[in-house]
């Protein structure tokens, strides 16, 4: 993410700042930053499920395997 962002002359924010903004967009609890979310969608290639607003497809969340 850093090499693109270099590449393009996107400033990224601080590590943490950055783990946050994704653990918030992860719970659905925030969208992330244009920025990001472009960089993301550049990086795993393919239809951009980082962008905001409505997509046509999401990444599956994890399946819960525990207890059975």
């Amino acid at each position: 993410m850093k090499i693109l962002a270099d590449r393009d002359g996107i400033e990224l924010p601080k590590t943490y700042q950055l783990i946050r903004d994704i653990y918030l967009w992860e719970h659905h609890r925030a969208d992330l930053p244009a920025p990001v979310a472009s960089l993301l969608g550049r990086i795993f290639d393919g239809p951009n499920p980082f962008a905001t607003g409505p997509t046509t497809h999401l990444p599956m969340k994890a399946t819960r395997t525990r207890g059975r």
